[in-house]
């Protein structure tokens, strides 16, 4: 059992932003749901999470090794199904992974203001504070955020958190838990 809290750089999603469309899985503010894109045989082409934030504001986080792909796939289905929902590659954006003991603490001390976004997260959903996104949908069983914020402010964020006591540790460490 891990003793502090752990931060990973999650390089391997990227987010994807989707508009005027409905997932009726996701009715509450907030709600986030581990998914699947499924080619038209129901095989599995990836895994992703979707964020609902508004009807007309969702949040797709795919995986970065993929996007291109990934994105390639929901635009060609968008285009038959959904003509009016625009997708945007989001390649400004980093996500750092805070999770293990005392995470969510040391989350909120190095995020000043973002107490009221995260206090009151349950599993599974997602809050935003000014430009930074706390998210609940770590799968590792261990407490913790997940962080989509810019990419210009991660260094700073994962330079805070190591000097909060958080250890640093590459995505590979997740394998481990």
């Amino acid at each position: 059992r891990r003793r502090r809290a752990v931060a990973q750089v999650v390089v391997r999603l990227r987010d994807v932003r989707e508009r005027d469309r409905h997932v009726a899985r996701l009715q509450r503010p907030g709600t986030a749901l581990y998914s699947c894109l499924l080619n038209p045989d129901g095989g599995v082409i990836d895994d992703l999470i979707a964020y609902f934030f508004a009807e007309d504001w969702f949040r797709l986080v795919v995986n970065a090794g993929t996007a291109d792909k990934d994105h390639a796939w929901l635009a060609a289905q968008r285009m038959g199904r959904a003509p009016n929902v625009t997708l945007t590659p989001r390649r400004d954006l980093a996500i750092i992974a805070v999770q293990g003991p005392n995470a969510r603490a040391r989350v909120l001390q190095a995020l000043p203001g973002s107490q009221a976004a995260g206090d009151n997260l349950v599993h599974f959903s997602a809050a935003h504070s000014g430009e930074t996104m706390l998210a609940r949908t770590g799968y590792t069983g261990e407490d913790g955020f997940e962080i989509i914020l810019p990419a210009m402010h991660a260094v700073a964020l994962w330079q805070k958190l190591h000097a909060l006591g958080v250890a640093m540790a590459g995505l590979g460490a997740r394998d481990t838990l």
